[in-house]
């Protein structure tokens, strides 16, 4: 299986050659012969279509190394793996982009946040919300870290960690809002259980209501109403 050699300071080598047919078709058939189709560009110079082993690429993708020796035709320039994208099951790489790069001159990478630690807030119930997974840092090609480590154990519960509160590796410098917020320990939910709705329906209370007794009394046991005071007298 072919694999990725090592250049000066033990960059990995690729080896590309050019790619003349152009389109989505012409990429499908580069995949097919086992090859990723790419482009490379930056230094003011010309962008060229690329195709290059796809085995050798995964490799290098997947031990995460940023800073690539690409060689092209007998020419070879130093690079970075400015982006890569996969398959929908996001393992296949489908394309590459490499940017030309000089190792005289900083630039802009997005690296990984990696959180270590248990969170002092943790032990009173509080919850360790992450915000980003990966920063933008600025940094000479040389300097490129592979991750920026995060320590979450100070925070208590309720505080929060900013970009700006970020430890950078020497000769890194974090890019974007310094107020960006990182990672913090929320407050635990409350949660509030639900009440059933009851089915039973309560009869009205009747204020003042004649008791049963003397609605039957002056009714009378045959169900005839009693005679009035008046017709009594006439008898």
């Amino acid at each position: 299986m072919t694999t990725a050699t090592k250049g000066t300071h033990g960059t990995p080598v690729l080896e590309a050659t050019v790619r003349a047919e152009l389109g989505s078709n012409a990429c499908k058939h580069v995949r097919a012969k086992g090859l990723v189709p790419g482009v490379v560009y930056g230094l003011k110079k010309e962008a060229q279509s690329i195709s290059l082993p796809r085995k050798p690429l995964e490799e290098v993708v997947q031990r995460g190394a940023r800073m690539i020796e690409l060689r092209v035709g007998g020419q070879s320039d130093r690079t970075i793996i400015k982006e890569v994208q996969f398959d929908v099951f996001g393992e296949e790489v489908r394309h590459v982009d490499f940017e030309r790069i000089a190792l005289d001159k900083t630039i802009v990478v997005r690296i990984p946040l990696e959180f270590e630690g248990i969170a002092k807030g943790q032990a009173d119930g509080g919850t360790v919300a992450h915000q980003l997974n990966d920063i933008e840092v600025e940094c000479l090609p040389d300097a490129i870290p592979d991750k920026v480590v995060v320590d979450v154990t100070p925070l208590m519960m309720g505080e929060t960690f900013h970009l700006k509160d970020i430890k950078m590796p020497a000769g890194v410098k974090a890019v974007g809002n310094p107020e960006a917020i990182v990672v913090s320990v929320n407050l635990p939910t409350l949660v509030v259980p639900e009440v059933a709705p009851t089915e039973e329906k309560l009869e009205p209370e009747v204020i003042n209501a004649k008791p049963a007794k003397e609605e039957e009394g002056e009714e009378g046991a045959a169900g005839e109403k009693a005679p009035k005071a008046k017709d009594k007298e006439k008898k």
